[in-house]
């Protein structure tokens, strides 16, 4: 099997076991390339899932392992070109300004210039914008050369292009973190959570939004929830995410199911690429002139607030 070279074995990040249960096993093409690999694993991917899927028997946590090795991974981000998910931004914007202003407003955050925002793969720049436009001054990382060069060209937003520990923030730098669909691709998720809580201001806020694996959608789609992806490595739970935070320093403060507004065309497209029958509703839908309008749906994303523990 040639793609065995291409993969790495893990220990659990939660509790190093290195005992887990097989929940589906990897159905990878056994002349697979490299540069087949490198396509798949873009941050926006909609590739069906092909790795094994794990769960740990310690703590619980659901996870890729064996999987592509990092670095891999990490070159098919920075070379990622995606300019149908750029195409949403303006519904991203809307969508995370109307968020963000309810979630300072209950934690008694005020916009201003001193309070500093730091978006971890900020993709085309969407949240570091509609936190700019509320007024506060905001920072983005982003592993995408184009979906930097994006948001830097089109909002002249302070996108800089790497990982999080190539841009050496000053501690307790920044008031709130974000990480929007980010955790479940990071390959070292604690190593980020330990530089993350070094740069936070010791009473500021972390945000992460991500596929929740208990949620009723999963459940009801089993496994044709599109959040079942390759370049998805984690797939936490309000158990799981709350044991990876307080290991590494961070207290929860709230849960909540998170609503995104897309395009309804760019939803059923995406959709189509697993739930096979939207793709004759993707086609009605733009026979009707309706592609374009904007669609509010949830299939399963949560959104955690934490604090320094």
């Amino acid at each position: 099997m040639s793609y065995e070279k291409f993969l790495e074995t893990i220990n659990c990040p939660i509790c190093d076991s290195q005992e887990y249960h097989v929940l589906k096993e990897a159905n990878y093409p056994n002349n697979i390339t490299i540069e087949e690999l490198l396509v798949i694993y873009k941050s926006s991917s909609d590739v069906e899932l092909i790795d094994q899927l794990v769960k740990c028997i310690e703590c619980g946590l659901v996870f890729l392992n064996p999987r592509v090795k990092s670095d891999i991974i990490m070159e098919s981000y920075e070379e990622a070109v995606d300019l149908k998910f750029a195409s949403q931004n303006h519904l991203r914007i809307r969508t995370f300004k109307k968020f963000f202003e309810n979630w300072a407003n209950r934690l008694n955050i005020i916009p201003s210039k001193q309070k500093k925002i730091l978006d971890l793969g900020c993709a085309a720049g969407s949240f570091p914008k509609a936190a700019q436009d509320i007024g506060f001054s905001v920072t983005g990382v982003e592993p995408s050369k184009f979906l930097c060069e994006f948001g830097r060209r089109e909002y002249g937003l302070d996108l800089r292009q790497g990982t999080l520990h190539e841009q050496n923030f000053s501690k307790e730098e920044f008031n709130v973190v974000s990480m929007f669909d980010v955790i479940e691709h990071l390959s070292q998720p604690g190593k980020i959570l330990d530089e993350v809580k070094r740069i936070l201001h010791p009473e500021g806020h972390l945000i992460i939004n991500y596929p929740e694996y208990d949620s009723w959608p999963r459940k009801i789609m089993r496994g044709k929830w599109p959040f079942f992806l390759s370049v998805h490595l984690f797939y936490f739970t309000p158990k799981s995410i709350k044991q990876i935070l307080e290991k590494h320093g961070f207290q929860v403060i709230k849960f909540e199911p998170y609503y995104q507004t897309l395009e309804l065309g760019y939803i059923l497209e995406r959709a189509s690429q697993i739930l096979y029958f939207t793709k004759l509703i993707e086609k009605g839908v733009k026979a009707i002139s309706l592609a374009q309008i904007p669609f509010t749906y949830y299939i399963g994303q949560t959104l955690v607030t934490a604090k320094k523990a």
